[in-house]
């Protein structure tokens, strides 16, 4: 299951918004509109450093939500998980999943096929599903994996994004 993927990738925080104060000289004044977006598990421990700075309408799509993205996929025998990691301090998460069937070109050549989910923390990383043939692994096959897949969703994180990825889940389920 993803929750079993999460806790196998060390990926099985939450993610919080907390509001940014700037120091006007003499006091500490919370800067409206702005947030930052931390790993709740390490807040307000030395080691916790922000994933970045987001406006009051950024959705937080915690770990948890997002890989459970392919769970209905892999119970149907569709996928199976592969691999799944955090880039950086955990700004950029992904898991992938293993297409069961293959593509064999000109009758001979299998091809692997991976579905892969990729959400970012830092409010610059959009969410992203997509199929690709490239096993992921680091920042390098990632990053192969986001410019060569075929896009399902790339969304950011505002409002609608629940209904965005039920939309994506539906075209996974009919192909």
């Amino acid at each position: 299951t993803a929750a079993e993927a999460l806790r196998a990738a060390n990926l099985d925080w939450q993610v919080e918004k907390k509001p940014v104060y700037a120091f006007d000289g003499g006091n500490f004044c919370v800067v409206p509109g702005h947030c930052a977006t931390v790993r709740a598990d390490l807040w307000g421990r030395p080691e916790c450093e922000p994933f970045g700075l987001v406006g009051e309408d950024y959705c937080v799509l915690q770990n948890k939500e997002a890989f459970r993205f392919l769970d209905p996929f892999v119970k149907s025998g569709q996928v199976r998980y592969e691999t799944a990691g955090a880039l950086g301090r955990g700004e950029r998460v992904w898991i992938l999943a293993r297409l069961t069937h293959t593509v064999a070109v000109k009758g001979k050549d299998e091809i692997e096929r991976f579905l892969l989910l990729s959400n970012g923390h830092d409010g610059r990383t959009a969410l992203q599903i997509r199929f690709t043939p490239v096993r992921v692994v680091c920042q390098n096959t990632l990053s192969c994996a986001l410019a060569r897949g075929r896009d399902l969703l790339r969304s950011h994180h505002g409002r609608g994004m629940d209904r965005r990825i039920e939309r994506a889940q539906e075209t996974v389920r009919v192909m």
